[in-house]
Parts: C-alpha cells; structure tokens; sequence
C-alpha cells in the first residue's frame, strides 16, 4: 500500500505519535547508551549501538507509518530535546545533539520522500547516508567543543561507529521496513499513512 503523501495533512494524532517516537527512540537510545558509556567511559560510548542499527530500523519505520515531511526530523527535534538529559550522543548538556539529531531527521526525510516509490531501497539507503553523515557532523562538534584529548577519544569512538555504519544501518533500515511490512494492514498504520 503506497501512501498518498500529496494529501496528507499534519493533524494533532501524526504530530503525537511523532512526539512519542521520539519518547520511543529516546527510551531505546538511553537504554543502549548507559551500557555502552559505562564499558567505554566515555558518554559518547553509546553511539556505536545507536548509529549502527537501532536508529536506522525506528526512523525507517516511522518514515514508512507517516511519510510526511518533515515527520522524522520532528521525532529527531523530540530525541534532540530529550537526549539533553542522557548520555546518549555525548555528554549531559551538551546542546548540539538538538541540532545533530534534526540534521540526520532532515537527511532522513529527505531521502525517504525523494525514492518513497522504492521503499525498502530508501530505507536502507537512509540509514547507511543519514548516519554516516551525522557521525561526521558529530566529530565536527566534539573537536570544537572539547578539550583536545577527550575530542581524540569520541574521535575514536566515532571512526569505529562509522565503520559499523556502513554494513550495519542498511540492516537496520532493511529491518525497519520489515517491521513496516508485517504493521502496514493495521488500522493505526492505515490511518496516518492515510
């Protein structure tokens, strides 16, 4: 079933589910990130699991449920807020994760509506050009905002993510349109795709 995404309106029903994907993805981040920060010690630790799969199957699902723009890079605004708060995607406070996770909400938006005909393609295509990306973005900000040894180490952290990036988010995106695949019929799905 192909969305009719030309006639598809914001209601407050798409905005709230897209608020609480990105509760969701938040949850899912932080739960994944406290382990890894802990074994790394490092609060960036978590982004190996984060970049790699996890983030790529949520934002391909969800950019499947609601194919609107700009419906991923408001669940990215949500989880940017929120990650404020964890040590998900760098430390506590550290205010560029708004702008890094609206960054790869927008990549995302962006090629899942330009190839929407080709849906498990953009999905895992996203995934791999999104999250390459922002993992670059990511060490952009650490090296401007940390001291030089710590910016070394997220450096590391980052380098090791990006090369779990590329075979590990196409098969996460893939995932997340299996996902997709096996929810399309429900009655929730039809309705905001709808």
């Amino acid at each position: 079933m192909k969305a009719h995404t030309d006639k598809l309106n914001w209601t407050v029903e798409r905005l709230s589910v897209s608020a609480a994907f990105g509760a969701l993805a938040t949850v899912i981040a932080f739960t994944i990130a406290v382990p890894l920060s802990l074994v790394t010690g490092l609060p960036a630790g978590g982004v190996l699991g984060m970049t790699t799969f996890v983030m790529p199957m949520i934002y391909s699902l969800f950019a499947l449920i609601l194919p609107l723009f700009p419906s991923c890079s408001l669940v990215a605004f949500v989880q940017g807020i929120l990650m404020i708060f964890t040590p998900a995607l760098g430390p506590i406070g550290f205010l560029p994760k708004v702008v890094i996770n609206v960054g790869y909400g927008i990549i995302y938006d962006f090629i899942m509506l330009s190839l929407r005909r080709h849906e498990r393609i953009a999905s895992m295509l996203a995934g791999l050009i999104a999250f390459a990306t922002i993992i670059l973005h990511m060490n952009f900000w650490f090296s401007l905002m940390l001291p030089a040894q710590v910016s070394m180490k997220f450096g590391e952290i980052l380098m090791t993510a990006l090369l779990l990036t590329v075979p590990l988010s196409p098969f996460g995106g893939l995932t997340g349109w299996i996902i997709f695949s096996k929810i399309k019929e429900r009655k929730l799905v039809k309705r905001l795709r709808t």
